[in-house]
């Protein structure tokens, strides 16, 4: 006897998964434009928080004080747009990935599973400066595991009804003739994906944290700065300030930093000499 799907029962929608993309957006506007502040603001907070770990690590190498991060976190229509965008690119981005394999669509497999998560570790790989060939692939293999972890928890957890919308999955019926019931709900779904989401988020402060930790390790060149017959080397801006540590020559190519000294000196009134040594000596 023939196997019945749910599939075959209901209606025949001809309508392409664009097509019906689409219509989810057309038909539920007043929703999206309501949901717009609560994506930007937990879009920020989240990015704010990861930006704010990562800095960490390098502020911590210099031993200087928290209160001294500083980041644009001024409210404005671009950084709304940009956030926002950006979110709803990821969420599309996430729901046509998962798409894909229930399309079995081998080549757009490979390049939404492997490609971009691929150029995306490079590109965060380059941006750190870490030149280990170790740390570079360590990085890479982070960064691309966290990438395919969010598009799951977004497009496998999180809205597994646009997919079901769009791509439903044929679902045999039991002997008794009713529709098999899915071992997890659609809300354990839910919790799956934030519970991803919020791994993926503390793995990327962590990671952060060490890279840019690595990244200040790494400095040989520094900005030499004479005050007050001292010299200092500046090592961030705060505001209109440079944050400078006291700093002495112990030879040719070593510098020594004293990270308990530092001074703040505005940016406008500072001669400056970039210089390049071999060694670093931190002296806390």
């Amino acid at each position: 006897m023939k196997k019945i799907f749910v599939s075959e029962v209901e209606a025949y929608d001809p309508r392409t998964p664009l097509e019906k993309i689409y219509c989810v957006f057309k038909e539920n506007t007043a929703q999206f434009v309501l949901i717009i502040p609560f994506i930007y603001g937990t879009l920020k907070f989240i990015f704010n928080v990861i930006l704010y770990q990562c800095q960490k690590g390098y502020y911590n190498y210099f031993n200087i004080d928290d209160i001294f991060i500083d980041f644009d976190s001024k409210i404005s229509l671009y950084n709304i747009m940009v956030t926002v965008g950006l979110g709803v690119i990821i969420i599309l981005y996430s729901v046509f990935a998962v798409l894909t394999i229930r399309l079995k669509r081998p080549v757009a497999i490979a390049v939404f599973w492997g490609v971009i998560p691929l150029l995306v570790a490079l590109i965060t790989a380059k941006y750190f400066y870490l030149f280990s060939s170790k740390a570079y692939l360590r990085i890479i293999l982070i960064v691309y595991s966290m990438c395919n972890v969010i598009v799951f928890a977004l497009g496998g957890c999180m809205f597994r009804e646009v997919l079901d919308y769009i791509a439903p999955i044929r679902k045999p019926k039991n002997t008794q003739g009713k529709p098999k019931k899915s071992y997890i709900s659609d809300n354990a779904w839910r919790l799956i994906g934030v519970l991803l989401i919020t791994l993926g988020c503390v793995a990327a402060g962590i990671n952060g944290y060490n890279m840019e930790k690595s990244k200040a390790a790494d400095i040989r060149t520094f900005d030499i700065i004479q005050v007050d017959n001292k010299n200092y080397a500046r090592v961030s801006i705060y505001q209109d300030y440079y944050y400078m540590i006291s700093c002495q020559r112990t030879s040719k190519d070593t510098l020594t930093l004293n990270t308990n000294l530092y001074r703040l000196e505005s940016l406008n009134k500072m001669e400056v000499s970039r210089e390049t040594f071999k060694n670093i000596i931190i002296k806390n």
